[in-house]
């Protein structure tokens, strides 16, 4: 159930609420518009992705697939995103303020996905070898015909989401849901609309609990760059053992 929140004390409340059963302030209606107004961005914002995605996978299925055509999706990705999140850049803006020295916290953002990572790598082998090799994930492979391949899909693979998802679900689909439900909620949300956009649709058993640990991250430090430093290095490391292992097969 979607809540609703007392704006003088921060006490969730039922969607019907008039009167906060806390602190007993009346609850407005220009607060209930508000959350309309939430819940029709959040809806326009997924169908749009979900859009963007299909439509991108089914035409680079019936087009050659090119660097240009990486390009030109990625392109379209990241102004969808920009697009949204302009409508909510004040509070963004303070999401990429530089995180203060916490030690812990780094070295758990350095240490995280390592085990993420690897993890995500032997259960894909597994699943390969269930299945006789007829699911291909490998993430290199798309990207191996192209000269200097390592760096490209460096950049497409390792940089550009670890920026832009991140901006995209723990960023602004985040502020919108935050307002209109619990920090609990929010992060599950978001790790699952997070793991749906993604194919294959496999991929959702691991995206999700990986998804849950960013947005941890994004609640309880206030902040975008722990997410995308361990988004980045996941990524990358999920890359470079791709890479080793198409060179293995070659």
């Amino acid at each position: 159930m979607i809540d609703i929140t007392c704006k003088n004390c921060g006490k969730n409340l039922d969607v019907n609420s008039r009167f906060c059963s806390s602190c007993g302030n009346q609850i407005s209606k220009n607060s209930e518009i508000g959350k309309e107004l939430t819940i029709s961005k959040i809806i326009w914002f997924y169908v749009v992705m979900i859009i963007f995605l299909i439509t991108s996978v089914f035409t680079q299925e019936k087009l050659d697939y090119s660097i240009y055509s990486e390009i030109t999706f990625e392109f379209i990705f990241i102004l969808i995103v920009l697009l949204f999140s302009l409508s909510n850049y004040k509070e963004i803006i303070q999401l990429y303020r530089i995180p203060k020295k916490r030690y812990i916290q780094y070295t758990l953002a350095f240490l995280i996905p390592f085990v993420s990572s690897f993890s995500v790598s032997f259960f894909i082998d597994l699943v390969e070898n269930l299945s006789d090799s007829l699911i291909s994930t490998n993430m290199y492979a798309d990207y191996a015909s192209y000269k200097y391949s390592l760096s490209i899909a460096f950049v497409f693979i390792a940089v550009l989401p670890a920026i832009f998802e991140e901006l995209a679900f723990r960023g602004y689909l985040y502020n919108l849901l935050k307002k209109i439900s619990s920090e609990k909620t929010t992060i599950i949300a978001t790790a699952f609309i997070f793991a749906l956009v993604h194919f294959p649709f496999l991929s959702l058993i691991w995206i999700f609990p990986f998804g849950l640990i960013l947005g941890y991250f994004r609640m309880k430090y206030k902040t975008l760059w722990f997410g995308m430093i361990i988004h980045f290095i996941h990524n990358l490391i999920v890359l470079l053992i791709d890479f080793y292992d198409y060179n293995q097969l070659s």
